[in-house]
């Protein structure tokens, strides 16, 4: 019985050492991210200055939307968590590129203008949801 109780407590211990922190204390992810993974389908992550995170899939040839997750934004070092359930693994976590090279183009939230991206993050996306790709943002 001790033995067990013992495990119980490491195990939880280990979960609390693995706490992602909320995105407010992580301002590189907040912004609107858009990836554009191929002719038919494009992802977008919009992450707000209060922490709240959605990921959207959008399938161009059919015109209507794809899947959707909506949520609290966490994030480590290696995962971006949006919900309680859904993560995406970081490859390349967000940093500033050059824009005098880069031809990247992204969209505005809830506009139809086009800025050049001056961030870029890699995730692979969490399962039974697709969202593979670098991740594009403009933030002036």
């Amino acid at each position: 019985m001790n033995r067990k109780i013992i495990i119980l407590f490491l195990f939880g211990f280990a979960l609390l050492g693995c706490k992602k922190e909320s995105v407010t204390q992580r301002p590189e992810f907040i912004g609107f991210w858009t990836c554009v993974h191929n002719e038919d389908f494009s992802y977008d992550i919009s992450i707000n200055q209060n922490g709240n995170g959605i990921y959207q899939e959008h399938n161009k040839e059919g015109g209507g939307g794809g899947a959707s997750i909506i949520g609290d934004a966490r994030a480590d070092d290696k995962k971006l968590k949006i919900g309680s359930l859904h993560h995406f693994t970081i490859t390349e976590y967000p940093h500033q590129i050059d824009t005098t090279g880069s031809n990247i183009w992204t969209p505005v939230k809830g506009s139809s203008w086009l800025k050049k991206a001056n961030w870029k993050m890699t995730l692979k996306g969490p399962n039974f949801y697709m969202g593979d790709g670098a991740y594009y943002k403009a933030d002036y």
